[in-house]
């Protein structure tokens, strides 16, 4: 099944991205989905700030 994405970045300005895609999108893995950014935070599992390591130097 083929299908095409539009802009899947969102690099433009797009006020209807419901009509970006034809053809069915096929579901993310679950590692897509684990590795995902989270909006306004960090990605899951990540850290945020200076580790102890980092902080010795």
């Amino acid at each position: 099944m083929a299908s095409i994405q539009l802009d899947p970045l969102k690099e433009t300005a797009d006020i209807d991205v419901t009509n970006n895609i034809w053809g069915t999108m096929p579901a993310p893995t679950r590692f897509k989905a684990f590795s995902q950014k989270t909006e306004g935070g960090p990605r899951r599992g990540q850290s945020v700030g200076n580790n102890p390591m980092q902080a010795a130097m």
